[in-house]
């Protein structure tokens, strides 16, 4: 296991006062507000929960324009990672006291990558050598909004679709349009720029190491809608409660019109007076979901009420002032000790969902990068076999030279009993020793 592993615990913090992500206030020494207690020497990755303030705001440093399917939003602690990035911002800041650059100019912006890489990306930071298209200069690329990093030669797509972002802050100083053939040029004065644009200015390119720190990672997945998936009872004009559409998980208003996205599932925001009336369309049936008093805030109602009844495929009836959750037999809840990706996937064979052979091929194509492959060899038996461990909990599976598979939740092959009985049997093993 590298000792440069990322511990994942899925902990609910204390509550503090909302900090805003956009304050950029902290000193060289200073950790930001909103992290949380260190449970690793190197780095932490805590899962944000859907009432966080912190995902509420990630979401919006997103600047969707269409209605995904958030699978997750991870925040990275990377304690020398921040080191360097603050050294490096209480530089610009010096150069900005003595007059050399006019701002620090930090700021959120978005990268998208492989799923595969965000390990390694996360322990050494992204490398500038695999920017194969360098549009506006060499260094690695960011963007304003997600749109442009969720383009798959970018945000490759996982075997589920899903697709990985990554929201840093950056360091951009002083700043210039770039070429194909720039890595950086000088000013008039004969000072260096500190990074690149294009003439939109919404795409930024930062040429050298730690002017940017990661601090989120977003899995999201496009959602295709099918009308056929839904079925309506409640009657035409109804208006639903604003008090259950409150309690919905947030998700920001987009920054294109829905209603020429989502039809026949249209939200509108009418103009009435002052204030914004926010409605929702579905099979021919209209849904009141209040009056709001701006445009931000009635988008933000349609978009929670989308992703409630057409990604996650809830009934609309629950969001009815007159809703009453039927009663039923409580399930006994399953709590596991893998980590949160594992359990996610079903891959923890104590979870019943699925069968070990079924575990051990979705971990052998797992194209995430959370397994990590090894190759073994027992000098006491001659046994070769590669090891894919997870780099957060002890599931594993063990295959071996003739094509032989185990799988183990514990991490220790001692206590497998179908493997320790293989190790004697191995058809390869035998070959082996006839040979000698």
């Amino acid at each position: 296991m590298n000792e440069q592993q990322v511990e994942i615990y899925d902990v609910k913090r204390p509550k503090k006062s909302t900090p805003d992500l956009n304050n950029f206030t902290e000193s060289v020494f200073e950790h930001p507000e909103y992290w949380s207690i260190p449970k690793n020497d190197k780095i932490d990755e805590f899962p944000l929960l859907d009432d966080s303030s912190i995902r509420e705001q990630v979401l919006d440093i997103l600047n969707l324009e269409d209605i995904y399917e958030i699978a997750s939003i991870s925040q990275y602690q990377n304690y020398h990672s921040w080191s360097l990035y603050m050294a490096m911002k209480e530089s610009f800041q010096q150069r900005v006291d003595s007059g050399e650059i006019e701002a620090v100019n930090e700021t959120y912006a978005i990268h998208g990558t492989c799923a595969s890489n965000v390990t390694q990306i996360i322990l050494n930071g992204p490398d500038r050598i695999y920017n194969k298209t360098s549009l506006y200069g060499k260094g690695t690329y960011y963007a304003k909004s997600a749109s442009y990093s969720l383009q798959e030669n970018y945000a490759k797509p996982d075997n589920l679709r899903r697709q990985t972002l990554l929201v840093c802050r950056i360091l951009r100083g002083d700043s210039t349009i770039g070429n194909p053939s720039q890595i950086i040029s000088q000013k008039q004065n004969g000072f260096n720029y500190d990074s690149l644009t294009n003439p939109e200015k919404n795409i930024y390119v930062i040429p050298k190491d730690h002017q940017e720190y990661i601090e989120f990672k977003v899995l999201i997945k496009k959602h295709n809608c099918n009308l056929l998936d839904y079925t309506i009872d409640l009657p035409i004009d109804v208006n639903l409660c604003r008090q259950k559409i409150d309690l919905l998980p947030y998700y920001p208003a987009i920054s294109s019109n829905p209603v020429t996205n989502y039809n026949p599932y249209i939200g509108c925001y009418e103009n009435f007076e002052l204030d914004y009336n926010s409605l929702f369309y579905i099979n021919s049936k209209t849904y009141g979901l209040g009056i709001y008093e701006n445009k931000k805030e009635a988008g933000t109602a349609f978009s929670r009420v989308f992703y409630h009844v057409v990604i996650k495929k809830n009934d609309i009836s629950t969001l009815h002032k007159d809703y009453v959750v039927p009663l039923s037999i409580p399930t006994p809840i399953y709590i596991s000790s893998c980590c949160t990706y594992c359990v996610q996937n079903n891959l923890d064979f104590d979870q019943g969902l699925k069968n070990k052979k079924q575990i051990m091929n979705d971990i052998l194509s797992d194209q995430s990068g959370n397994f990590l492959k090894n190759t073994k060899y027992n000098p006491m038996n001659r046994l070769r076999y590669e090891e894919y461990k997870c780099i957060s909990c002890d599931i594993c599976v063990f295959k071996c030279d003739c094509d032989y598979q185990c799988y183990t939740n514990s991490g220790d092959l001692s206590r497998t009993n179908a493997w320790n009985h293989h190790k004697h049997r191995c058809s390869n093993l035998k070959k082996v020793l006839f040979q000698n």
